[in-house]
């Protein structure tokens, strides 16, 4: 499928001590391989890098599993695809469902205070399922502390609270940049590995 005319796309760099999200756009796709132009600078990456360009075309989302075949700027890249695109479920944001040390109270917690459960949870950039214990009223306000990827408390407003499944839905309100970029790194890498893009060895 061609990837032609992508102006929106996220690029996700894979390494064992750090991986790197950025979003960016398709300037070209010919022949085997991909250039991308990013926002922002890469940081370290080199040639033979696994990264996995995530787009999408015509209403669908699709990741695509490359190696880095030549950084030809600090803001462009030139990528060789591994196989073909995988085509994954419409979302506003990407969203996986994980297992982590968690809670989510109804009053912001500092961070020492936070008594952690491990709770398994829907997670995205935009906001969250929590699949478990709760009792909050739609339009409330509450705080999804989060342990992994970093310590930090999220504030939300709940959008649904389904007492028979156990199940609250909320959005995430107030982040900052910086909480949404490690929210969003997070998923993707998160993502990565749920669908067997993460190689061991890297």
């Amino acid at each position: 499928m061609s990837r032609r005319a992508l102006s929106k796309v996220y690029l996700v760099i894979l390494g064992k001590n750090k991986e790197q999200v950025l979003h960016g756009k398709c300037l070209l796709d010919r022949g085997r391989g991909i250039i991308i132009e990013t926002t922002r600078e890469l940081e370290d990456v080199n040639r033979g890098r696994t990264a996995v360009l995530v787009y999408e075309q015509d209403g669908e989302d699709y990741f695509l599993r490359c190696f880095v075949g030549e950084v030809i700027t600090p803001r462009k890249i030139y990528l060789l695809p591994k196989g073909e695109a995988k085509r994954m479920e419409k979302r506003e944001f990407i969203r996986v469902r994980v297992r982590i040390d968690a809670s989510l109270v109804p009053w912001k917690p500092k961070v020492e205070e936070v008594k952690w459960d491990d709770a398994l949870v829907e997670l995205s950039a935009s906001g969250f399922r929590w699949l478990g214990t709760g009792v909050f009223e739609v339009g409330q306000e509450a705080y999804l502390c989060l342990k992994q990827p970093e310590p930090m408390i999220l504030k939300a407003k709940i959008l649904r609270s389904d007492k028979e499944s156990a199940q609250v839905a909320g959005q995430f309100i107030d982040m900052t940049p910086k909480q949404r970029e490690t929210i969003l790194r997070f998923v993707f890498v998160t993502a990565m590995k749920q669908l067997g893009f993460l190689d061991t060895d890297e």
